[in-house]
């Protein structure tokens, strides 16, 4: 990633990405104190702490890696299912899919045990 005014810039392979809906929070409320006693903390509430972007793109495993890092998805890449070395045909991201979504339900079933 390139660093831009304290963001980063991360380049996406258009070929390889897949579309997702992207969450950006703010702070909830645009009061420091909203439990004051003089205050209705209803009226603190920042109408603008969250953002919802359509049609962003990001890499398959990305949709993962924060919910369930460090149960070792970061080390599986999709590269068994490329097509020409390159890019993931339709179905390379569905198998691609079906085993992240196997390695999750395992842990899952670990941490619900």
């Amino acid at each position: 990633g390139r660093k831009v005014k304290g963001a980063t810039i991360h380049w996406v392979d258009a070929a390889t990405a897949v579309d997702a809906e992207v969450r950006l929070y703010d702070n909830l409320f645009s009061d420091e104190n909203p439990d004051a006693a003089d205050k209705d903390f209803i009226e603190c509430l920042n109408p603008n702490s969250l953002e919802v972007l359509a049609g962003c793109k990001v890499e398959l495993n990305t949709l993962f890696l924060n919910a369930y890092d460090g149960i070792g998805l970061d080390a599986y890449t999709a590269d068994e299912y490329l097509e020409d070395g390159v890019h993931l045909s339709a179905k390379g991201r569905e198998e691609y899919a079906k085993k992240l979504s196997q390695i999750i339900l395992e842990c899952e079933a670990t941490r619900n045990n």
